[in-house]
């Protein structure tokens, strides 16, 4: 003879009332055995940012594309890129040059920007700098400023 309704559902009610203890050690004895991760990100820091004066001059109303193009060099050597940005477009009444970098695992994001911006013209001017402290591997580069294009490139330091 079955046992009676009742019975099946207070079985069914202790196995599923288990369930939440179990799987709860399970978590507690796989997360026991995970290891913690001690990588310290390194410490990737610009230095000697060195930029010419204006190369060329052009009214900020100008024809879009009357600029000279840029172009940019990257080299590494010892824990150090060296970054050459030819003929980067800033305002003409800059009297600085700031770089500030972001790493983001194997991107580095730099934003390039002359400061002050308050004159009614641009120019070109050269702009080199370093990153310190970067691990060779694999890395992409993004390079951004006032173009709407960022430059992005991979490369095997």
């Amino acid at each position: 003879m079955p046992p009676p309704k009742n019975t099946i559902i207070m079985q069914n009610k202790r196995k599923t009332t288990k369930l939440p203890f179990l799987l709860a050690a399970m978590t507690l004895a796989m997360t026991a055995c995970e290891k913690t991760n001690t990588t310290v990100e390194p410490n990737f820091a610009v230095s000697n940012i060195e930029f010419s004066d204006c190369l060329q001059h052009q009214d900020s109303r100008g024809a879009k594309g009357m600029y000279n193009p840029d172009s940019i060099s990257i080299n590494y050597h010892n824990g150090t890129v060296y970054i050459t940005h030819y003929n980067l477009t800033v305002n003409c009444g800059f009297k600085r040059v700031y770089v500030d970098i972001d790493v983001y695992s194997d991107t580095i994001r730099i934003l390039e920007s002359g400061y002050p911006v308050n004159a009614d013209c641009m120019c070109d001017i050269d702009n080199s700098f370093e990153i310190n402290n970067v691990p060779s591997g694999l890395y992409t580069v993004i390079i951004e400023n006032w173009d709407s294009n960022p430059y992005c490139q991979t490369y095997n330091f």
